[in-house]
């Protein structure tokens, strides 16, 4: 049900949202707006005390709304960004990236919660890090949209 929530819910405020920034002419304001509260939302999780599902669904299902209009407003940022004839280019190029960037993250956080240097696993409650890991490592990917790329 979250994740069907979050479709839902992102699909009826993303043309909303996608609207607001067209006509405010602040796209990447509300990009990187929806970015940072995914980002929150999903750390948020990494402070919840074990058993408050309630809590984490929905901190999961505000986490994956924002993303989904973020990458919503992204998709309409793309076409300032870069020529129509590269669009798909820099766009398979992106998501390729950030697949690897996630890979890559992924790598040590496995390493982390199967043991890792102590050699003991850690148990349910502890895994909560990994929230915290993925909201600090997208945080730092959206540093550079931040700062290079100029307002349309």
């Amino acid at each position: 049900y979250v994740i069907s929530s979050a479709l839902l819910i992102s699909a009826i405020f993303s043309p909303i949202i996608g609207a607001l920034s067209d006509c405010k002419r602040s796209r990447k304001f509300w990009m990187l707006g929806s970015a940072v509260l995914s980002t929150v939302c999903a750390v948020s999780v990494a402070f919840l005390h074990t058993g408050d599902s309630f809590a984490a669904a929905t901190f999961c299902c505000l986490s994956l709304v924002f993303y989904l209009v973020a990458q919503a407003l992204y998709n309409a940022l793309l076409v300032f960004l870069v020529d129509r004839d590269d669009m798909h280019f820099v766009s398979a190029a992106g998501a390729g990236a950030g697949n690897l960037g996630g890979a890559l993250l992924l790598i040590p956080v496995i390493f982390l919660v199967h043991g890792g240097i102590t050699g003991h696993a850690l148990v349910a409650s502890d895994m909560r890090i990994t929230f915290l890991v993925a909201g600090v490592w997208y945080l730092g990917f959206l540093i550079p949209l931040w700062y290079n790329f100029p307002e349309p």
